[in-house]
């Protein structure tokens, strides 16, 4: 294989060369020409602060680990793929890496707040043609978020096979941009090799990809070889397991633990890496760290969307009640409070009832603690009535914007 070099940066600035009277510089010159990155300490404001192992130690990683060599984030639906994808890039952002995110189902919009990120394409536009990605990646200081949502399958394939094609060749001749991520990896390099997974392997030589799958035992072994670095949520399947034990034998030892990874739990097994402190593989624990953007996989389902019968929210009304008796969406929840009888709004509250629909079933934290926080005020009448309605519109306002 060959080395991979890109985005090297500020290393340089720290390498502490041994040889004297220009020899030392020598030396790094032709490590530069051979691409190869010495062994390194990055510096504190440019590190990854990932979580705790357990145990309690803080765990940094290099951001070369990622944008010069290739990562997979695989665990099974509903583990944690996607906020720790998004925690990644949170980190790459405010480092100023240039990013181009591939987003198959809508899941990363929210990131679009970041300063200099553009979301392109879903349900709000078009994609550009393929010769304006390159220009904005090219002269523009910008991160893009690729929305291929509103697509099917064979578009976005036949999108991704001309757009990869001119990105990689980008950065070949001007280094960036300088991390690629695919989410939902296995709809696109799948095990029977094609054009896009040859296109993948191809360029995967250099690093700087990085891919999402909840199976990938669905994606090309030829890829899967091509991993530098595992960050896996958990997984139980065991098709997925065996895979694991194909690709990523240090992570064996511990694949009972992996079957029982808690929320906010990751298995990181890390490869060869050119950081001198680089972490031990092993749990890490996130419990501690907090995305800049709150994570909205399946927020544009619920804010608007009704949501099934089991999962509404009913209230308590009596039976000669007039108004609405059910909420669907947090949008009907915004609009039925100021009509709701006071004695219904203080029942709910003293029983929690709001606050436990919204961590169960709208899995919005935030705006449960804020309901929490309300309740304990002792609020009575249209007082209590007219600031539950102000703080869900303030959330829900929020939220829509994230959209």
């Amino acid at each position: 294989d060959q080395p991979r070099s890109r985005g090297l940066g500020d290393v340089y600035k720290r390498q502490v060369l041994t040889l004297p009277n220009g020899k030392g510089i020598q030396q790094l010159i032709q490590q530069l020409i051979r691409e190869e990155i010495p062994k390194h300490k990055s510096r504190l404001s440019k590190r990854i602060t990932l979580g705790n192992q357990i145990g309690g130690q803080a765990l940094h990683l290099s951001p070369f680990s990622v944008i010069d060599q290739n990562i997979c984030i695989a665990g099974e639906s509903g583990s944690g793929k996607s906020w720790l994808a998004g925690f990644l890039m949170e980190r790459l952002l405010q480092l100023n890496y240039q990013l181009v995110i591939i987003d198959p189902e809508g899941d990363y919009s929210g990131l679009r707040t970041f300063p200099h990120t553009l979301l392109l394409g879903g349900e709000e536009g078009t994609l550009p043609a393929v010769a304006d990605v390159i220009t904005i990646c090219e002269y523009a200081e910008v991160s893009l978020i690729l929305d291929l949502s509103v697509m099917n399958r064979t578009e976005q394939i036949t999108y991704l096979q001309d757009l990869l094609q001119a990105l990689f060749a980008l950065r070949e001749r001007r280094g960036k941009p300088h991390w690629f991520l695919l989410d939902e990896a296995h709809y696109f390099c799948g095990p029977e090799d094609g054009p896009l997974t040859e296109l993948l392997l191809k360029n995967m030589v250099h690093g700087g990809v990085g891919l999402v799958s909840y199976r990938p035992s669905f994606i090309c072994p030829k890829v899967l070889a091509q991993i530098d670095h595992w960050f896996l949520t958990k997984m139980s399947q065991e098709e997925e397991i065996e895979v694991l034990k194909q690709f990523q034998c240090k992570a064996e030892k511990h694949l009972p633990e992996i079957r029982q990874l808690a929320s906010k739990q990751v298995y990181l097994c890390l490869g060869e890496t050119s950081q001198m402190d680089a972490p031990q593989s092993g749990i890490i624990e996130f419990e501690t760290a907090r995305r800049v953007v709150p994570h909205v996989r399946h927020l544009h389902k619920y804010l608007m969307a009704p949501l099934p019968k089991a999962k509404r929210f009913y209230y308590k009304l009596k039976s000669n009640y007039k108004g609405a008796k059910v909420a669907a969406s947090l949008w009907e929840f915004r609009e039925t409070i100021p009509s709701l009888p006071i004695e219904t709004i203080q029942y709910h509250l003293k029983n929690k009832d709001f606050e436990r629909w919204l961590k169960e079933v709208m899995h919005d934290q935030e705006l449960a603690r804020q309901i929490r926080k309300l309740s304990n005020r002792r609020l009575t009448g249209a007082e209590l009535r007219d600031s539950l309605y102000a703080t869900v519109t303030n959330r829900f306002e929020e939220l829509e914007s994230l959209v």
